[in-house]
Formats: C-alpha cells, structure tokens, sequence
C-alpha cells in the first residue's frame, strides 16, 4: 500500500481550519513539564543499519545531565517544515557537539509511531525522535500549530529539571530556528562543557 505524502488524520484536519499562536509557554526557570513518549532512533551497524522504536523515554529520568529538548515540525518522512529541516540536519552533522558535553538530545514529531520510525530512517538521526501524534508535549509546552502541525520551539533543560533557555517559533511562516552554536554556547553557561581527548 503506497504511504501518503501527508496523513490526514483527525488530528492534523482539525488543526488545519483553526491555526493559533504560542500560548503558555514554560517560563525560564520553572521546571520543565514531564512526558513520557515512545520513539525511534536510527542506529548504524555492524551488523547492519536498522531502526530501533517502541521503547519510551520519560524527561525526568534523564536528570543528573541536561536536555536538549527540540519540538519539529514535521508531517510525515517525506513532508517536513522548510524551516525545520535545515535545523534537524544541522543538529545531526554537529550531534558531537552534544554528546561530547555530555548532553541530551532529544527531538518530537507529531507523527505516529509508525511515521517516526521512518523519520528517523530518512533522517539517519543519531538521537532519538520521540512520537507525539496527540501533541500532549508540544501543547505542554505552549506550542502554537498552522496548517495542521504544530510550531516548534526548542527547551534547554538543566541537570535538574530547570528551563534555563528556549526559543518558540513566531505564528508565521518565516522563522529560523536557532543555531548549534548558539545552543552550545548555553550549554556552555550552564556547566555542561565539552570534553576534551588526550
């Protein structure tokens, strides 16, 4: 059976004919609202290449490091936000910057289960792609939604829980989300700071 381009489902048809802006967004310095959701994550061989998903992960099990929380948007593995995709390439081509701090990285799509794990085979993404199909994270965190998805915004989240820095996507349709260096840069503020080999 052919996939199609973009899946409509209830949820995307409804957002569709009532776009909104960003509203309620964790303020920087509150504790960042737990989820728990399933994902996808591509993992290179040997012995081959292959996608894991179903497994979950819950934020607040990963404290003691800190969270690099990165909400896409994205409609389906062949669809995805012309703004988003050059964000998600970047973070895959610089993830070193990430795992070297000793740092979380985690992006969420509101595809499902199914969808993501072709997300994250399209992407070849070193970090997981966690599935929000009902959006409880991306309302969670005060995302606003157009043309059936929803907006992005990305959460830097302390060793502790804490927001200590985020950026919300504008109800627009031009937007850049931010930089890897600027990410690091607040990474580096916050004392996750790179490693370095002998």
């Amino acid at each position: 059976m052919v996939r199609p381009i973009v899946p409509l489902t209830d949820k995307f048809i409804n957002e569709l004919v009532r776009p909104r802006g960003p509203a309620n967004v964790p303020a920087v310095g509150s504790e960042a609202p737990d989820f728990t959701l399933p994902y996808a994550q591509f993992l290179s061989g040997p012995p081959e290449d292959r996608v894991e998903y179903g497994r979950t992960i819950t934020l607040s099990a990963l404290r003691g490091r800190p969270v690099v929380l990165n909400l896409t948007r994205i409609f389906s593995e062949r669809v995805f936000c012309p703004n988003c995709a050059p964000h998600l390439a970047s973070l895959r081509a610089q993830y070193s910057e990430f795992s070297r701090r000793n740092v979380h990285l985690l992006v969420v799509s509101s595809t499902d289960l199914e969808t993501t794990s072709y997300v994250a085979e399209v992407l070849r993404a070193p970090f997981p792609i966690l599935s929000d199909p009902d959006w409880k994270v991306f309302t969670g965190y005060g995302m606003g939604s157009a043309f059936g998805a929803p907006l992005p915004g990305v959460f830097i989240i302390d060793a502790q829980g804490i927001i200590r820095w985020s950026w919300v996507a504008p109800f627009s349709p031009i937007f850049s989300p931010p930089p890897i260096e600027e990410l690091t840069a607040v990474l580096d503020s916050i004392g996750a700071t790179p490693t370095t080999t002998a």
